[in-house]
């Protein structure tokens, strides 16, 4: 009867052995499986492929939008002229420079603002869209592809960076010079950087062309958005070269910006028209 009673207790024992150790493994297992999307989510935010310049900084300061931005080419119902757009070269077949349909100036509009906020000291100045890739200018054979694919995810096409704008100046003639990242005429540290093209200075809308062809129906016109975005500072930003990008030269305003203002225009995309269909 003893030894009965003896089994009994070794097999409960044996039972409850087993019962815990499945209940640790099981335990073990979980924290295994959240460790491992842990490190999976840690990998996909770094290999996102969304480079960090031009990815989207914002500015963490608070600041009035008062300033008064103005052209005399354009508004709220006038467009960007063409002049002011890019030199836009439709490829065929691969080849550049063949089948040229237009060449504007890609010359940048003039630009005029109101009073700026006390203790003002210098302008910077920053012009992007919501247009996606384009097709104007030649990329560089060494640029990945994929540094196009973030503006897929709606990050902005930046067109112009720049800063230094002496605090006197109120007015950006029509067609400031590209050839080069110093703008002395504007100002002795006055500077432009590179935009979204990776050229320096400004480069002008440059919408896809939109395809018609004439056994479809008519295409709308496909109109995209630019802002010329006009900061006033609080000090000279020095450091900063012909590389500076628009997020640079974001983190380098955040926390000296006094004041702000904006103009926006549109720009239609071209449309071409081909024979047959798709």
């Amino acid at each position: 009867m003893r030894w009965c009673r003896f089994a009994v207790v070794l097999t409960m024992i044996a039972a409850l052995t087993a019962m815990l150790a499945t209940a640790c493994s099981s335990s073990d297992s979980a924290e295994d499986v959240a460790t491992g999307d842990e490190s999976a989510a840690a990998a996909a935010d770094t290999q996102s492929g969304v480079p960090t310049d031009q990815a989207g900084y914002q500015l963490k300061q608070t600041f009035d939008m008062s300033i008064q931005v103005t052209s005399t080419v354009f508004n709220e119902k006038r467009r960007i002229p063409k002049k002011n757009a890019c030199i836009e070269v439709e490829f065929i077949k691969g080849v550049p420079a063949t089948n040229v349909k237009k060449r504007p100036e890609n010359s940048s509009p003039p630009l005029t603002w109101g009073d700026l906020p006390a203790g003002t000291v210098s302008v910077a100045l920053v012009v992007d869209s919501d247009q996606l890739t384009t097709v104007g200018v030649k990329k560089p054979v060494y640029l990945d592809p994929s540094y196009f694919d973030q503006f897929k995810t709606g990050v902005k096409w930046v067109h112009w960076v720049a800063w230094n704008i002496p605090a006197g100046v109120h007015i950006l003639p029509e067609g400031v010079p590209t050839s080069t990242a110093a703008l002395p005429d504007l100002g002795p540290n006055a500077m432009q950087g590179t935009n979204s093209e990776l050229v320096i200075g400004y480069y002008g809308p440059c919408p896809p062309p939109a395809i018609a062809y004439h056994s479809r129906p008519p295409v709308d016109q496909v109109a995209y958005t630019y802002t010329f975005k006009l900061y006033a500072l609080d000090t000279i930003l020095e450091g900063l070269g012909p590389e500076t990008t628009k997020d640079t030269l974001l983190k380098a305003i955040d926390g000296h910006i006094l004041g702000a203002g904006e103009t926006v225009g549109e720009h239609t995309a071209r449309i071409i028209k081909k024979a047959g269909g798709p």
